[in-house]
């Protein structure tokens, strides 16, 4: 089996072997539909995904000042323009400041989607009783 001649006779029957298994697939009815069903699956898959990418990339895109938001909180306010000079992090008391105004912005809109303090929505679902034991 060490010999060049074998290698190739092994080559050779491995890939007839190969031909013949694909060929009886091939031949299959059942199988060609399962894969016809499962490529026709995936597609809608990708259709339905990527509309919802273009949806959350439209919800998402960051909105120039004085345009109208697309947040149910409305419209995000107006970021002052950074220094180009300035490295992240030196401001001191102007970075903490625009930390927490950030911050209060965030708290403001997340308090609009959970639909005010405390999550009080009337769509949110009540929390269940814990179970008793009879």
């Amino acid at each position: 089996m060490n010999s060049p001649e074998d290698l190739d006779r092994l080559a050779a029957d491995w890939i007839a072997l190969w031909e013949s298994e694909l060929a009886g697939l091939g031949q299959d009815a059942e199988l060609a539909e399962a894969w016809s069903a499962s490529v026709a699956l995936m597609a809608a898959f990708w259709r339905a995904q990527s509309a919802q990418m273009a949806a959350a990339a439209k919800w998402q895109a960051p909105h120039e000042p004085g345009t109208p938001s697309s947040s149910p909180a409305g419209p995000a306010p107006a970021q002052p323009a950074p220094d180009p000079g300035r490295q992240p992090g030196d401001g001191g008391d102007d970075d903490a400041a625009a930390l927490r105004a950030r911050l209060a912005e965030l708290e403001r809109r997340l308090a609009a989607l959970e639909g005010g303090p405390g999550g009080g929505s009337p769509d949110r679902r009540k929390p269940r009783a814990p179970r008793r034991k009879p």
